[in-house]
């Protein structure tokens, strides 16, 4: 009887921390599909900034912008003052913008969790710091 009444409090004792811990892990999913939504928007924003459809193509129109800051003004100023996330929305933490080209650019965030989803290769990340290369004219 104390073999059975044991098994039982470890058994529920497991169910709970993986009750308990499930809302954590979907918590942290959250915090990085917003991560990547935050970014993307950022890309749209930039695409719309700099680039004009020509022949049912995006060209440069425009240098890319030397900071978030500006894409953020911009955007604000065409959307009826729609705000750009640019900073982390657990820690705050300005995402990194960085130039590596005429038309390329990196976006960086800190993800908690790996993301492996097969309908978007491109947005697929490690669980640590990964920066996204973009081309301006182009959709990831």
């Amino acid at each position: 009887l104390a073999s059975a009444g044991t098994v039982i409090v470890i058994g529920a004792a497991a169910l709970g921390f993986v009750m308990a811990g499930s809302p954590f892990a979907a918590r942290l999913a959250r915090l990085d599909e917003r991560r990547v939504s935050d970014l993307r928007e950022i890309h749209y924003a930039l695409q719309q900034m700099t680039t004009e459809l020509k022949d049912h193509k995006r060209v440069l129109s425009r240098p890319l912008p030397s900071s978030l800051e500006e894409v953020a003004a911009f955007r604000r100023s065409q959307q009826y003052g729609r705000t750009l996330s640019l900073s982390d929305p657990e820690t705050g933490v300005a995402y990194d913008y960085r130039v590596t080209g005429e038309k390329t650019y990196e976006l960086c965030a800190t993800f908690t969790l790996e993301r492996k989803k097969t309908d978007t290769l491109f947005w697929n990340h490690p669980a640590s710091k990964h920066c996204f290369s973009f081309n301006v004219e182009t959709q990831p």
